[in-house]
């Protein structure tokens, strides 16, 4: 058996190690790659989503714009219960009034006129937007925003149909 000169031994380590080293070199240079491709992915991703709820926005918008609303048969007598009338050139559409109400500490702060809005989702929006503008108002009058509070939306019969937590109103 022969031996190799220690020389060698070292030269032959040293190039395992250097090869060693380019292998993990170009690894690390190919995840680099595959990471800036995913992040790349993940925007066009985020750039989609964002114009689908857009496109779906629009359809809704679209929805609303196209469903016939019940014409209001001029002839009839009698109330109309929660339902208001309002006139356009030939027909008229019935719309539901929609009580804002504000829970403030356990106390119950009536909307003594109502809203005539088109539907629940409407009644929730306009409640979003009156519990933000209440936000802002306590903030301006008294430093306190006031999150604890809530809207409660309820029909021309007194009946609670929805809760609008200030919080909600905040993160929405």
């Amino acid at each position: 058996m022969s031996s190799l000169p220690a020389e060698h031994v070292v030269t032959v380590r040293e190039r395992s190690r250097s090869r060693a080293v380019t292998a993990m070199r170009a690894t690390i240079a190919r995840m680099r790659s595959t990471a800036a491709e995913y992040r790349s992915m993940v925007e066009q991703t985020r750039s989609t989503v964002n114009a689908a709820q857009v496109l779906i926005l629009q359809m809704d918008a679209l929805q609303r714009a196209l469903v016939p609303r019940q014409p209001l048969d001029v002839n009839q007598t009698g109330a109309l219960d929660d339902r208001v009338a309002f006139r356009g050139r030939q027909r008229a559409a019935l719309m539901a009034i929609y009580f804002l109400n504000v829970r403030d500490r356990g106390e119950l702060i009536r909307d003594p006129d109502g809203s005539c809005l088109p539907d629940l989702r409407a009644a929730r929006t306009e409640a979003i937007v009156s519990a933000r503008e209440l936000m802002a108002q306590s903030i301006a009058t008294s430093g306190r925003i006031g999150i604890d509070r809530s809207v409660e939306i309820s029909d021309a019969k007194g009946a609670t149909l929805l809760v609008v937590p200030f919080w909600e109103a905040a993160t929405a």
